[in-house]
């Protein structure tokens, strides 16, 4: 209790600092926009004063976008819609797989494989590569990393 006491105590003199701020310089400032955000979001800021269940901070979607972005700058972009469509749709597999602890490399190499032995075209049957429709058993093997594909007679 005494930590919620503290923390209602300086989430009242932040705002309350960030009010006294706001009146004391010019509208048309550099620092009023920030100001007047605070302000304008203070009941969503404080979400987290009287829900515990949520985040005081975003760090999970910052940490999620952080690859994607660097990724964009050493690239320098994309070039245009296809680019972005492709990127957009790598992104997607990628977390999914992240969310269903998934080895990238084994899936990877076992979907593209199929996909060679395809004639270079998607598998008519693409629900086996999704983690939510896979066996146990496969399911331990990507996660363990021995996706490699089984050698044919």
């Amino acid at each position: 209790m005494r930590l919620q006491s503290q923390l209602e105590d300086l989430l009242k003199r932040f705002f309350a600092r960030a009010k006294a701020q706001q009146q004391q310089i010019s509208a048309t400032s550099a620092k009023a926009q920030p100001l007047n955000s605070v302000l304008r979001h203070e009941q969503g800021l404080r979400v987290f004063e009287t829900r515990p269940e949520v985040a005081m901070d975003n760090n999970i979607s910052e940490r999620t976008l952080r690859l994607m972005v660097i990724l964009r700058l050493l690239s320098r972009g994309s070039k245009g819609m296809t680019g972005v469509r492709l990127s957009a749709c790598m992104w997607s597999v990628i977390e999914t797989l992240r969310l269903h602890d998934l080895n990238l490399h084994a899936w990877l190499s076992e979907y593209l494989g199929a996909c060679a032995d395809n004639g270079g075209k998607a598998p008519a049957d693409v629900e086996r590569w999704l983690p939510w429709r896979m066996d146990a058993e496969h399911l331990s093997r990507l996660r363990q990393g021995g996706g490699a594909r089984p050698q044919g007679p």
